[in-house]
């Protein structure tokens, strides 16, 4: 059984454990509540964003990798929102 989704992805995670992780693109309401919330709980704030984003059928696999690796919410919604032309410091 195939990971891929049936609708396309808005960005693929290629995790270095050898995974792909397919995110949607997200709505307004969505970039503006993580928006809100990253200026105060940033990793808690990108990973609840990642966790709504995340094709459905990874939502438990996604879970647990940022249990162990909590800086790959960032990187996702880092990329997500540079791709939608925030700028995004690095």
């Amino acid at each position: 059984m195939s990971d891929t989704p049936t609708t396309p992805a808005y960005y693929v995670f290629e995790a270095p454990e050898g995974r792909e992780f397919y995110f949607r693109k997200p709505r307004t309401p969505e970039i503006d509540l993580c928006m809100k919330r990253m200026r105060t709980a940033l990793t808690e704030a990108s990973a609840d964003f990642s966790l709504v984003l995340i094709s459905p059928d990874q939502k438990a696999d996604w879970k647990a990798l940022l249990e162990e690796k909590p800086g790959y919410g960032s990187r996702v919604a880092n990329k997500v929102l540079e791709q939608l032309g925030f700028p995004v410091e690095g």
